[in-house]
């Protein structure tokens, strides 16, 4: 299982950059040439947040997986980390529905394609993430800490004269 996590880990991370590197061609206005571009990289995010959370063993509920099962045994400055990602996401969303013309008219509208990937590539970052903070809690997690050094200072039962 440590093999699994690290692996799912270390596809998170590069998962990330990717879509780090999409997102940032979108702000500068560049969108890539195909559209299956849309499809790779919030698929693979999706199969990373899926795989992470049953490596993890985070418990979904009924209306999806809550912000505290993601940063479950993550230290503050990761935490923050999720909780950043997830306000950019949601300005990200608020801003492209804001600039587009007739949105809020309840008419059909087309998204232009560097629209689309800025939202596709920020909901690709966050699901990166949110899967590398789930798996880091698991194999780096403060109580995984806290009990390998409780381990390491108890005696053996058996030793207690």
């Amino acid at each position: 299982m440590k093999r699994a996590r690290t692996f799912f880990l270390m596809v998170a991370v590069v998962g990330f950059l990717f879509s780090l590197i999409i997102h940032l061609l979108a702000l500068s206005g560049r969108a890539p040439s195909s559209e299956s571009w849309y499809v790779v990289p919030f698929l693979g995010a999706f199969v990373a947040f899926v795989s992470a959370a049953y490596l993890s063993g985070a418990k979904a509920v009924s209306r999806g997986m809550p912000t505290r099962e993601i940063v479950k045994n993550c230290p503050t400055w990761l935490k923050r980390t999720e909780y950043f990602f997830s306000a950019y996401l949601a300005l990200i969303c608020l801003w492209v529905a804001l600039r587009a013309p007739g949105i809020f008219h309840w008419r059909k509208v087309e998204l232009s394609a560097t629209a689309g990937f800025l939202i596709f590539s920020a909901f690709s970052m966050t699901f990166y993430m949110s899967s590398f903070l789930m798996l880091f809690g698991k194999l780096f997690g403060e109580d995984r800490q806290n009990i390998t050094s409780s381990d390491t200072t108890q005696k053996p039962t058996w030793a207690i004269a």
